[in-house]
């Protein structure tokens, strides 16, 4: 029985070790820098979010969020841990990447929308500034299974342009 017991507790412990990793941005978060998401702009980014399966089918990010996030320096340093890169990324949905506790703004000072039947989004109004958008494209393998993640991709907005950006990775196996 004694044996039995250290064996639990020794997978227990194995087990707390895959446990999320933490990330820890050392750049606090700057409200003032993120504010510029409340600012009017004539610029427009839009766009399609989508997922091509190891079958060749595509999937796209139909009905899920695009966030659009000012390109802080927190915002950068948290993106290049999560996705390793602050240019553009991928990442497996079961990926565990949680960052720190956060304030409640850096969630506030975004916008968001959402794809429609194609994948295609937009977002009218934008101030001209870099900015990061993320988005999912995740589908059913089977009743117990997903696939699919999280897409991210740095752009630069101007006014009077419209910023066209492509969300997708080379390739994804569903297998």
């Amino acid at each position: 029985m004694k044996k039995l017991v250290v064996v639990g507790l020794s997978v227990l412990a194995l087990a707390g070790c895959r446990g999320p990793q933490t990330l820890e941005p050392m750049t606090d978060f700057d409200a003032n820098a993120a504010s510029i998401i409340n600012k009017k702009g004539s610029g427009t980014v839009s766009g399609q979010a989508f997922l091509k399966q190891a079958g060749g089918g595509v999937v796209t990010c139909a009905g899920n969020e695009v966030a659009l996030i000012p390109a802080t320096d927190y915002a950068t340093q948290r993106l290049r841990m999560i996705f390793g890169s602050s240019d553009y990324g991928y990442r497996d949905q079961f990926t565990q990447a949680v960052s720190k506790a956060e304030e409640s703004a850096y969630y506030d000072l975004r916008r968001y929308t959402v794809c429609d039947a194609q994948g295609n989004f937009v977002f009218k109004g934008v101030a001209s500034g870099t900015y990061y958008l993320m988005s999912e494209v995740v589908w059913s393998v089977n009743q117990y299974r997903n696939a699919g993640g999280g897409l991210m991709h740095k752009v630069e907005v101007k006014n009077g342009r419209n910023s066209e950006v492509i969300m997708t990775n080379k390739f994804i196996s569903d297998a």
